[in-house]
C-alpha cells in the first residue's frame, strides 16, 4: 500500500518506536512455573520492553496477546481518528499510533514481577509502580519526543495522569478505545467485566475501576456526538469525508453488495467515468435513510469495522517472522508425530497453537501457506521487526523513495 495521502500522512509507527519496543536486556533463559501451574522455559526482562523481535517460540507466543491488543487499538485509533478529522477535530494521527504502540512497554516486565517475584530484581517495586510507570521510567534515556512521552503517561489515567486533565482527541480516543478492545473489540460493559479481574488480584482498587468507568462512558458519548453527522447537505458537501463515510457503512455491512457497487460507480469514486446524480437517489434511498446509514455508533465498533490495514498485516506478519523457524520446526515435528499416531491432531495442535488466539491461528495458517518453509534470513536478509524498522527509517531520512509496504509471503 503507498504512503496516505492528506494532511498527516501515516503508514505504520515511527522506527524509535519499535526499536525501544524491541529493546531489552535478559535473564539467561529460566524453567519457571506460572501461577496457573503451566511451566515454561523463558528469559526475564532486567530492562527496558523486550515485547518484539522476540526470536525464542515460547517467548513470542507468551507476548502475542498483548502485541495484538495494543495493535488492534492503535489501527482502531487511526481508524476513528481518520473520521473525526474529516467531521472537523483536531487529531495527530502518527502521535495517536506511536502512543499506543509504545503504551504497553512496561507491561512484561510488570508480569514477570507479578508471576515470578522470586526471580525479578525489584519485584515488589515494580508490582507497585504498575506497567505504565514502569514503560514511562524506561523511555527516559530513548530518543523520543516529550510529547509522546507525554501521551504515554495518559495510560496510566488516574496514576500518572489526571481524569480531569484528558482534553484533547489524541489522549481520549486511545484511552477510550483500550477500554473497548481486549483481543477483539467488544461492548464496554463486557470489557469492563473483564477488568473487575484486576481488582481481585490487587492490580487496582474497586473505586479507581468505578471511576475508570465513569470517565470511559462519558467520553464514548463525547465521541459519538463528535462523530455524528448533522445533515445530508452537510456531508455531501464534503467529498473526502462522504467518501470516507460510505467505506465505513460498506464495511459494516449497512449497505447491501448491489447498493454498495452502485454507490461505487458514481463520480464520487469515479470522477472521469462515474455516474452523475445525487448520491442517495442513485442508491435509491431518501436523503434520511442514506444518512442513517453513515451515522455510526458504539456498537459498530466492532471487528467487522476493525479489519487490519495494510501496516498492521505488515507489523503482525513480521512479530512472528521473529520466530518464524521454531515455529515451523515444531509444527513440522508434530505433523510428522501425527503421521505417526504418536499424538491426536486435534489435541495436540491446539495446545500449542490455540486457533482462538491470533498467534495459534496465524502461525498454522502461515506454516501451510509457505508449505513449511520458513523465510531464512540469509536468503531474504533482514527479517523480523528489524526489517520493520530499518523500512520506516529509511522513509523518515528521505532515503526511500518507494514507501510501499511489501508484506513478506
Amino acid at each position: 500500500m503507498a504512503e496516505a495521502k492528506g494532511d498527516n500522512p501515516v503508514i505504520g509507527p515511527n522506527s524509535d518506536v519499535l526499536e525501544t519496543l524491541k529493546g531489552a536486556t535478559f535473564t539467561e533463559p529460566k524453567h519457571l512455573r506460572k501461577p496457573i501451574g503451566q511451566e515454561i522455559t523463558t528469559r526475564l526482562v532486567r530492562e527496558g520492553a523486550g515485547m518484539v523481535g522476540l526470536e525464542d517460540r515460547i517467548e513470542n507466543q507468551e507476548w502475542a496477546g498483548i502485541f495484538n491488543h495494543y495493535i488492534k487499538t492503535a489501527g482502531a485509533s487511526l481508524q476513528l481518528g481518520r473520521l473525526l478529522k474529516l467531521n472537523g477535530e483536531q487529531v495527530d494521527l502518527q502521535l495517536m499510533l506511536d502512543t499506543v504502540t509504545l503504551s504497553h512497554s512496561g507491561r512484561r516486565q510488570y508480569d514477570e514481577a507479578t508471576w515470578y517475584p522470586d526471580e525479578v530484581d525489584h519485584a515488589p517495586e515494580k508490582r507497585e509502580m504498575g506497567d505504565t510507570q514502569i514503560g514511562l521510567s524506561s523511555l527516559k534515556d530513548k530518543n523520543l519526543p516529550v510529547e509522546l512521552i507525554e501521551m504515554i503517561s495518559v495510560h496510566g489515567l488516574g496514576i500518572t495522569f489526571s481524569f480531569e486533565v484528558t482534553k484533547t482527541w489524541n489522549q481520549k480516543l486511545p484511552l477510550y478505545l483500550d477500554y473497548r478492545i481486549a483481543q477483539n473489540a467488544m461492548p464496554m460493559e463486557q470489557r469492563f467485566v473483564d477488568l473487575q479481574r484486576g481488582v481481585a488480584v490487587g492490580r487496582y482498587t474497586q473505586e479507581f475501576l468505578d471511576r475508570t468507568h465513569e470517565w470511559a462512558k462519558s467520553r464514548e458519548q463525547e465521541l459519538f456526538d463528535a462523530l455524528h453527522l448533522s445533515s445530508y447537505e452537510a456531508i455531501v458537501a464534503n467529498p473526502q469525508n462522504l467518501k470516507a463515510r460510505i467505506n465505513t457503512a460498506v464495511k459494516l455491512g449497512k449497505f447491501s453488495e448491489d447498493e454498495a457497487k452502485t454507490l461505487k460507480g458514481t463520480k464520487l469514486y469515479q470522477p472521469k467515468s462515474g455516474r452523475d446524480g445525487d448520491v442517495a437517489e442513485v442508491a435509491g434511498l431518501s436523503h434520511e435513510e442514506f444518512l442513517e446509514r453513515l451515522q455510526l455508533h458504539p456498537e459498530d465498533i466492532n471487528d467487522q469495522l476493525l479489519q487490519p490495514e495494510r501496516w498492521e498485516r505488515y507489523i503482525r506478519r513480521l512479530y512472528i517472522n521473529d520466530a518464524e523457524q521454531g515455529i515451523f520446526a515444531r509444527l513440522s515435528q508434530l505433523h510428522r508425530d501425527i503421521a505417526e499416531g504418536k499424538v491426536g491432531r486435534a489435541e495436540e495442535l491446539e495446545k500449542e497453537f490455540p486457533q482462538n488466539t491470533w498467534w495459534g491461528k496465524y502461525a498454522c495458517e502461515l506454516y501451510d501457506k509457505r508449505h513449511g518453509k520458513p523465510l531464512h534470513p540469509r536468503v531474504h536478509k533482514q527479517v523480523g521487526i528489524a526489517r520493520a524498522i530499518e523500512f520506516y527509517h529509511q522513509i523518515e531520512q528521505g532515503r526511500l523513495v518507494d514507501k510501499s509496504i511489501n508484506i513478506p509471503s
